[in-house]
């Protein structure tokens, strides 16, 4: 599953199923044009063209931490401070990158996924790293390619961490790292867990809540039905309790049943759960593609619908304190992704130039 032809490390572009190849960001690789070869560690990068595989926020919603890769390498993390346009780059580790990326609620750490290679196999781990210096430290031991972490969280006023684990042939599960014991107690049974869950968010201390993709539990999948049983929906679950639909009065309400919300996020306490969805008037582009918006969620009433961009998004973030949304999209089927923020407060939308910016920035691109 983890092993690309090449021998290249691989990207969240080859073992994450985000989204969907009609509606939402479609990761394959598209067209590339003729660029220089750089060298990353001991991989080689042909054809330079940036692309995103992941968007985070910081908690005031002003710095953006995001994933690049390019032809199936990954160049790992990057910080963008989008008001001011500055952009660093967090060194990547030897002989592999850091992926997944999310800040701590104070927004001084973040934590991330290391993932290495050692006489040609994969491991992959959780690490602190400091957000002024950049100095990084292992919080679980590497674990082989037959098991591999994703998407960790920082629990809200505190260092411990949240991450998702995948063990071949079995479900993902939720794991929580204690900080102060260093070992990881399950948050879900094994039994209860998905073929694949996205990025958690906290909403309370000891409850969380998440888009997966078919659940494996027995008592979940009776009262999903065969309508809701396949798609992308949005879950949550209590610790040492068993998931069940987060939105169960608005999960069937998308325009396509079955279309379920997704790339969910919350703020502090779940003031404001934020979510992609369907255009609740217009869930159709002239070509028959799948128009995503931004929507937020409420237990009882209608979700409602922010942005009318009637196009393809996806890694939709909203920052801990809920001033901002981070998001990317495409303006063509076949166009590249680009870095947008969603202001909450006016509703304004900012497209930036990202992926151009990296595309001759030395920090990250040929020289």
């Amino acid at each position: 599953m983890m092993k690309r032809s090449g021998g290249k490390l691989p990207t969240n572009l080859d073992r994450r199923h985000l989204v969907f190849s009609i509606g939402l960001l479609h990761m394959a690789p598209s067209r590339f044009f003729n660029r220089n070869v750089v060298k990353i560690g001991s991989e080689k990068i042909t054809n330079w063209m940036p692309m995103f595989s992941d968007f985070n926020l910081s908690p005031n919603g002003e710095t953006v931490v995001f994933e690049v890769g390019s032809g199936g390498v990954s160049l790992g993390l990057g910080l963008y401070d989008w008001r001011r346009n500055r952009i660093r780059r967090i060194p990547n580790p030897r002989d592999g990158y850091f992926s997944d990326g999310s800040f701590s609620s104070d927004g001084k750490m973040l934590c991330a996924v290391k993932v290495t290679r050692v006489e040609g196999v994969l491991y992959s781990n959780i690490v602190q790293i400091d957000g002024n210096s950049f100095h990084a430290i292992d919080i679980t031991k590497p674990v082989a390619v037959a098991s591999f972490v994703s998407y960790p969280v920082f629990q809200p006023q505190s260092n411990n961490i949240m991450f998702c684990e995948w063990r071949d042939p079995g479900p993902t599960t939720l794991q929580l790292l204690i900080s102060s014991s260093g070992g990881a107690v399950s948050f879900m049974n094994l039994h209860d867990g998905f073929s694949r869950i996205f990025r958690p968010s906290f909403i309370s201390g000891d409850s969380i809540i998440f888009s997966g993709r078919h659940p494996r539990g027995t008592e979940l999948k009776s009262k999903l039905g065969p309508a809701l049983l396949n798609g992308e929906h949005i879950y949550r679950v209590r610790q040492g309790g068993h998931p069940e639909l987060a939105f169960p009065n608005i999960e069937t309400s998308s325009p396509q049943n079955g279309v379920g919300y997704c790339s969910v996020s919350c703020t502090q306490n779940a003031d404001k759960v934020i979510a992609l969805g369907l255009n609740l008037y217009q869930p159709y582009g002239p070509s028959g593609q799948f128009n995503y918006e931004i929507f937020q969620l409420n237990d009882n009433h209608r979700p409602t619908q922010i942005t009318n961009l009637r196009g393809s998004l996806g890694f939709c973030r909203v920052s801990y304190l809920g001033s901002t949304v981070c998001f990317g999209s495409r303006e063509g089927r076949d166009s590249p992704i680009e870095l947008n923020l969603l202001d909450l407060m006016t509703g304004t939308v900012t497209r930036t130039n990202l992926r151009r910016q990296l595309e001759s920035n030395p920090e990250f691109s040929p020289a």
